[in-house]
């Protein structure tokens, strides 16, 4: 019998990748039900620094990570894909940027992603 599969952690996924030890794949798949936390505006929306195509949106994987680098600040949370729906064009996310596996991500690369599942044996 198969031993049924965790979902591992946003931040471990993430050190993975960075280490050269994640799929992309992986990241995808724990980036979409990631609960993550963004510093709130004034009005709804994003905080986003600098300008489309080069803007970039903060994003943190604990309330924690968001007060080690913005210090005490309004929040929301949501998950990773209610955040890609959310989010304006032209803006990549930056994960932890303060944390020590901090990515870059670009969101056309998190919406879709193609996997071809191979199994051993069944029909010819």
């Amino acid at each position: 019998m198969d031993e049924p599969r965790t979902q591992r952690s946003l931040t471990d996924v993430a050190a993975g990748v960075a280490a050269g030890a994640a799929s992309a794949h992986a990241l995808h798949r724990a980036f979409l039900h990631a609960t993550l936390w963004c510093e709130a505006p004034e009005s709804p929306g994003f905080v986003a620094r600098g300008q489309p195509p080069e803007a970039v949106v903060a994003v943190y994987s604990s309330p924690e990570q968001l007060a080690a680098d913005r210090g005490p600040q309004r929040w929301f949370s949501t998950t990773g894909a209610d955040l890609l729906d959310l989010l304006p064009a032209g803006h990549d996310l930056v994960l932890d940027p303060a944390g020590t596996n901090s990515l870059r991500l670009r969101p056309s690369a998190l919406e879709r992603i193609t996997v071809v599942e191979v199994t051993k044996g069944g029909p010819r």
